[in-house]
């Protein structure tokens, strides 16, 4: 029997004697102190299974993003993260899924919160990938130096951190690739200038 299954049956056990008159007044204290004790229950594990969930669609998207996008706009319908820390995986996880299908970010607005709360909140793989994909749409907003900024702190941190390879990999190349359109971009100001 799960976990939850029983604290009902021993709830619904409990109410059935408090009804039979056993302890009235302490028996109302304890109907509700049972009711908030398995709503905190039923909230924590009701993440679980959404975070189970958007690491089943996180591995579809590493092959067929367009998919993985369309499960979760589906999941979207049907079931809401219950803590801060489910959305903003949530939120990444759609960062991450738009960034495979090469759908470029149009402005950083969904991306700093995320940011923001890994920081203070996130594992350290959770602020390794929201770095990592911090990078990468600004990479699309072509502001590179801040692009650059956030791969080297997603390489930084993944030194210490147990991370995808690929991952690691992606950000060391596209920090490259960012540096050397920078330079070119300041070496062509700078001809400009001599000129």
């Amino acid at each position: 029997m799960h976990n939850t299954e029983r604290l009902i049956t021993r709830t619904i056990a409990t109410q059935s004697r408090i009804k039979s008159g056993l302890c009235k007044k302490s028996g109302r204290l304890m109907s509700v102190l049972l009711l908030v004790f398995l709503s905190l229950v039923a909230s924590c594990q009701g993440d679980g299974e959404y975070l189970s969930r958007l690491e089943r669609i996180k591995k579809v998207g590493d092959s067929e993003p367009e998919t993985a996008i369309k499960m979760l706009d589906s999941l979207d319908m049907h079931v809401v993260p219950h803590t801060d820390y489910g959305q903003k995986k949530h939120d990444l996880l759609r960062v991450r899924l738009r960034d495979k299908a090469y759908i470029e970010a149009k402005n950083d607005k969904e991306i700093k919160p995320i940011v923001e709360y890994m920081e203070s909140h996130g594992r350290g793989t959770d602020l390794q990938e929201a770095y990592y994909y911090a990078g990468s749409v600004y990479r699309d907003l072509k502001d590179m130096p801040r692009a650059i900024s956030f791969y080297r702190k997603s390489i930084d941190l993944a030194k210490n951190v147990t991370v995808s390879f690929s991952i690691v990999l992606t950000a060391v190349y596209f920090s490259y690739i960012a540096g050397f359109k920078i330079i070119a971009t300041h070496m062509k100001l700078a001809k400009k200038r001599t000129n």
